[in-house]
């Protein structure tokens, strides 16, 4: 699908060219889930996703490959994560806990309380 994409794109440049000195690159699809892990990958490692994307375009012009599967040869791609992502992933795991196993947490807490009490005594 990407290709074909790709293919109408370049046509339709070669029919309207923006400058003589200006060459404009593929066409890079990205879907939602590829873009919110460059995103933390940028965040937590500093990735240059722009240059990431430019590079894919020079190697692959014709967007052949799978974003996905050249993503993952990407060095810094998914790791390590951003603190924003951490905080967002344990936000989201205690709430899943919690309604998952509502009594789960305060059972350790109780636990936990009585030891400290035991300990002062």
């Amino acid at each position: 699908m990407e290709k074909a994409r790709n293919r109408r794109f370049r046509e339709l440049i070669k029919l309207q060219p923006v400058a003589a000195d200006v060459e404009l690159l593929p066409l890079n699809v990205v879907n939602i889930q590829e873009l919110e892990t460059l995103v933390e990958s940028y965040e937590g490692s500093q990735l240059d996703f722009l240059y990431v994307l430019h590079n894919r375009a020079i190697r692959n012009p014709d967007m052949i490959a799978d974003l996905g599967y050249f993503l993952a040869g990407v060095d810094a791609y998914r790791f390590p994560q951003s603190e924003r992502a951490t905080k967002i992933h344990d936000q989201f795991e205690a709430g899943m806990l919690s309604y998952l196993f509502p009594g789960a947490g305060s059972s350790s807490d109780a636990a936990q309380s009585g030891q400290n009490q035991s300990q002062t005594a």
